[in-house]
């Protein structure tokens, strides 16, 4: 399905850096993670006070918690593409996860190509 991307490809990680990612991404919930990637990604705390009315807010704040530690150790393109192969997901978060993931594959080849030139 998504064979042409492989910036996220979960062979590319060790055993435990696996599983740090399979649980926090269990703690964040893939929903989240897409629909608030960008706050996470730009260390926005201040989204830990912008708790959705069906969520108690110290289980918000312990899932964004969990996103920004995917980020710190920049696990969000492995996760980003987890998230790709979710067929169980509404059609929309399948999309929006889609183009920030070639989105931020392109942004990375083009800064390396940048770096390389020089």
């Amino acid at each position: 399905m998504y064979d042409e991307y492989d910036f996220g490809d979960l062979r590319r990680l060790n055993y435990n850096e696996y599983e740090y990612l399979e649980t926090q991404m269990s703690k964040v919930g893939k929903r989240m993670f897409v629909e608030h990637y960008y706050a996470f990604k730009r260390k926005d705390r201040s989204i830990l006070d912008k708790c959705p009315p069906n969520m108690k807010p110290e289980t918000f704040r312990k899932r964004a918690l969990a996103a920004f530690t995917i980020f710190d150790f920049n696990l969000e393109m492995h996760a980003l593409y987890k998230i790709l192969y979710s067929p169980q997901l509404p059609r929309e978060i399948l999309i929006t996860a889609k183009q920030i993931y070639e989105y931020e594959s392109l942004m990375s080849e083009y800064l390396s190509k940048q770096s390389y030139l020089g």
